[in-house]
């Protein structure tokens, strides 16, 4: 019988989880109980079929994609999502007088697109789209009958003032919302 390289537990399949024991692996926190050097802290059930993970350029999304990753069940399907907002509504206002100018999302989209396809792996789909983030990534979820939904925390008192994009996800989502932490995001008190 193999045994996990990390915790000694026999081997389930080989899958998402990289020791294959099928759970997943944290530092071993000082004091605490456990095998070796490391802590369980979840052990996978099967996985999601359909999952979307929102990336933008902060720290904490490679870290979510990761997540995505690890609770895609074999045969499941990731899509890469990222979301351009439209130009504000007061150069859009000024335009329709005739006196302001309409940024050309063009460019910004391909590098866009550009950049998730070089994240995503050969079974992921990148997708690039247009819109308030929290409604678009919430419409598409429902219209494409998508089982989780993960996304970084991001923190911050900013964020807690002005309401960020995963407190308004959370509340548009037709489905569950993964919520994954970045560690250097602080705890709110």
């Amino acid at each position: 019988v193999l045994e996990c390289d990390l915790c000694a537990e026999p081997r389930g399949y080989r899958g998402q989880i990289q020791n294959g024991c099928g759970n997943l692996h944290a530092p071993r926190v000082p004091g605490s109980r456990g095998p070796g050097r490391t802590a369980h802290i979840l052990t996978v059930m099967p996985g999601f079929a359909q999952l979307v993970v929102c990336l933008d350029d902060s720290p904490g999304a490679d870290r979510a994609l990761e997540a995505a990753r690890a609770v895609c069940a074999e045969g499941g399907h990731l899509t890469l999502v990222h979301v351009i907002p439209p130009p504000s509504f007061l150069t859009e206002l000024a335009a329709g007088l005739g006196g302001g100018i309409i940024q050309d999302q063009g460019p910004l989209i391909e590098l866009a697109e550009q950049w998730l396809t070089s994240m995503a792996d050969a079974d992921e789909t990148p997708l690039v789209m247009e819109g308030n983030p929290a409604t678009t990534v919430a419409h598409w979820a429902r219209k494409h009958n998508v089982d989780v939904i993960v996304v970084a925390r991001h923190g911050g008192p900013e964020r807690q003032v002005l309401g960020g994009f995963s407190q308004k996800l959370i509340a548009l989502a037709p489905c569950s919302v993964l919520l994954v932490h970045h560690e250097d995001t602080e705890p709110s008190r």
